[in-house]
């Protein structure tokens, strides 16, 4: 459960022209999204978090089609949804895939990377970061059904 629903959120976002060295990390999130998310919003104060968030992010939204990434590229990022959905999602065969791929030092590393991501989600519960109106939307219609709610995360 996630507790009583709090509109305002622990720290708030700072506006997107707060720090002009985030532009283009900002312009990404446009781009992709359409919008820019509170939680970069609010990380801006540690402006390398951004860009670091940024490139991260750019690198994988069309993996699968593109032909910037290489076989082994989609095999990782095959290998972090699994891991990210479900840590025993990751079986056998996609370990064995990645192996064929990386090394395990690499293979810890793409690993760390998904952690990171479970570590945005803790922190955007922590600080109650206010969710956009475009996932908000999103989340309403598809997953309401599921029992998904915005919670304390409601602007």
């Amino acid at each position: 459960m996630n507790g009583p629903v709090n509109p305002d959120p622990r720290l708030a976002p700072l506006p997107a022209d707060a720090n002009p060295d985030l532009k283009d990390s900002f312009e990404n999130s446009l781009r992709h999204l359409g919008f820019i998310p509170n939680s970069m919003l609010i990380m801006q104060r540690k402006p390398k978090l951004v860009k670091a968030f940024s490139q991260l992010s750019a690198a994988v939204w069309e993996y699968r089609t593109s032909p910037l990434n290489t076989e082994a590229e989609r095999v990782a990022l095959d290998f972090a949804i699994a891991a990210a959905s479900q840590p025993n999602a990751v079986t056998d065969e996609l370990f064995a895939e990645m192996e064929r791929h990386w090394s395990a030092n690499q293979i810890v590393e793409i690993a760390a990377v998904v952690a990171l991501f479970g570590f945005l989600n803790r922190f955007n519960d922590t600080m109650a970061t206010p969710l956009e109106a475009e996932p908000t939307e999103v989340g309403e219609k598809f997953l309401a059904s599921h029992g998904w709610s915005v919670g304390r995360h409601r602007r």
